[in-house]
């Protein structure tokens, strides 16, 4: 024999509302979105080692480059590193993926500068530094995020009882 509970069809259905809303409480794209735009403003810097006369071949060329020291992120006469830094979202947008993505000459370039393995060129990290200095902010944003998605759940499940 069966019976009937009244209020759990609605709390079941708040229920199911509030797991909605959790999904996205963590907000994986602005996260990495933000930790993209960091790492682009940190290539974007001017360097702080040896300058350097170039060859102004192209219209709004800079005369002089500056490169990087050692410890510094790696400077760019041309900014192809800088607009090959991107951020890619799972299909489950669960979690995303922030480095540099391009052709294979501008990544493994990124990969030698970021760890130094070639001992022709030294170890200019941007990608870990830069994610270190942004984690509170990330933190932040995650929490703040999480904290509105409860307070929507709670409304939720508060409304679902009344009406119970």
């Amino acid at each position: 024999m069966a019976s009937r509970i009244d209020g759990v069809d609605v709390t079941l259905k708040a229920l199911k509302s509030v797991n909605r809303s959790l999904k996205g409480a963590v907000p994986v794209a602005a996260m990495a979105s933000t930790l993209r735009q960091a790492i682009r403003e940190k290539l974007q810097e001017e360097g702080h080692g040896r300058t350097y006369r170039t060859k102004k071949s192209w219209p709004g060329a800079k005369r002089y480059y500056t490169a990087s020291t050692l410890g510094h992120p790696p400077a760019s006469p041309t900014g192809n590193l800088r607009r090959a830094v991107s951020s890619r979202l799972n299909p489950d947008k669960t979690a995303a993926t922030v480095g540099v993505h391009g052709s294979r000459g501008v990544a493994a370039l990124a990969q030698i500068l970021e760890d130094g393995r070639n001992p022709r060129v030294a170890a200019r990290p941007f990608v870990i530094p830069t994610f270190e200095h942004e984690k509170p902010r990330l933190e932040r944003l995650a929490v703040r995020r999480a904290e509105r998605a409860v307070l929507k759940a709670q409304q939720l499940l508060d409304g679902s009882g009344k009406q119970a």
